[in-house]
Parts: structure tokens; C-alpha cells; sequence
């Protein structure tokens, strides 16, 4: 049986991963603002694995970031 996928970010990641579901979230709603067309990013919830890559992915930019205004030594 699978289990649910676990946050192994920070509390800022995961406000910032909301936030990035909530940008692109395409989702159809009634009039009463309940959910009518789910999107692909609500249909399925992430799994750990996906969880891990966003983080590893998320963490790996930002470092190369850094690195690029890093004088060369």
C-alpha cells in the first residue's frame, strides 16, 4: 500500500511549491468556487519521488546561481 509522500523541504520550500501550484493551477471551478475540472497538477497528488526531484532540482539551481557570480579562483 503506498503511503503519502512526505515534505522533506523547508517550510519556506513548501510555500514557495504552493505557490507554484497555485500559478499554474488550470483548474474549472462553479460558481460557488468549488473545484468542477480538476488539473493535471490537482488530478493526482505528487508522489515522493516527484517531491524529492522538485526539492533536489529547486536546491541544484540555486547553487549554480550562486556559483556564477562567484569570482574564479
Amino acid at each position: 500500500m503506498p503511503h503519502e509522500p512526505l515534505w522533506q523541504g523547508t517550510e519556506q520550500e513548501l510555500k514557495e511549491y504552493l505557490a507554484a501550484v497555485d500559478h499554474n493551477c488550470t483548474c474549472q471551478f462553479d460558481d460557488k468556487g468549488a473545484r468542477k475540472v480538476p488539473c493535471s497538477l490537482h488530478l493526482a497528488p505528487p508522489t515522493q519521488e516527484q517531491l524529492n526531484k522538485f526539492l533536489f532540482m529547486r536546491r541544484i539551481a540555486e547553487r549554480l546561481r550562486r556559483g556564477e557570480h562567484c569570482d574564479a579562483v
